[in-house]
């Protein structure tokens, strides 16, 4: 997928620690670890992809599959280091035009629906709202935002003061599933198994 003169890239934000699923990023979710499910699906997309992670493993997993790595900063690398923060220094070292952020933690998305809403993006869509888009959660840093398997900004919006509000472009599928509990494991593993997902 092409952007003509616009520079565009994917951003996966793979910060090791959690305090609810320690080593989620590659806990097994059907015997696979769950990082291959987004490595997987970014492949296929064929944009520019930038994984940040304080995890040196997971940093050469990424390499294998031919993306850019960023070593994630010590003040970031924290459960409550904010991705806002850290989306808005990711811009400063890479300074690109568009970027896609793809949560590592959300197994269950096709390529078509994300293909889907980059061209929506890309043509001034106000994003996809399904309604279990609208659920909410709070970060480790007080700040309230919206679950999405797929956030979008262009360069002008990260400078922002909040970047993850109902302003941004999020959009998100009905059956997507967030990791967070052993429990929403188990919820994926149903889902997957039901849409017959392999990797």
């Amino acid at each position: 997928m092409e952007f003509a003169v616009e520079k565009a890239c994917i951003i996966v934000l793979a910060r090791r620690d959690s305090e609810r699923l320690p080593g989620k990023n590659k806990y097994p979710v059907n015997g696979i670890p769950l990082y291959r499910y987004t490595f997987r699906l970014i492949k296929k997309l064929g944009l520019d992809c930038f994984v940040i992670s304080d995890d040196t493993e997971l940093l050469e997993k990424a390499r294998e599959y031919g993306f850019n790595t960023i070593i994630e900063p010590k003040k970031y690398a924290t459960p409550t280091g904010g991705d806002m923060e850290l989306m808005k220094w990711v811009h400063q070292e890479i300074k690109k035009d568009i970027y896609f952020m793809l949560p590592l933690t959300s197994p269950v998305r096709d390529e078509l629906s994300v293909m889907n809403w980059i061209i929506e993006f890309r043509y001034g869509g106000s994003g996809i709202k399904h309604k279990s888009a609208l659920s909410v959660y709070c970060d480790n840093v007080g700040n309230w935002k919206e679950n999405g398997s797929f956030y979008a900004w262009r360069k002008e919006q990260l400078k922002r003061p909040f970047i993850f509000d109902r302003e941004s472009k999020i959009f998100q599928d009905d059956f997507n599933i967030d990791i967070n509990t052993i429990e929403d494991i188990r919820k994926a593993e149903k889902t997957l198994s039901a849409m017959e997902v392999t990797i």
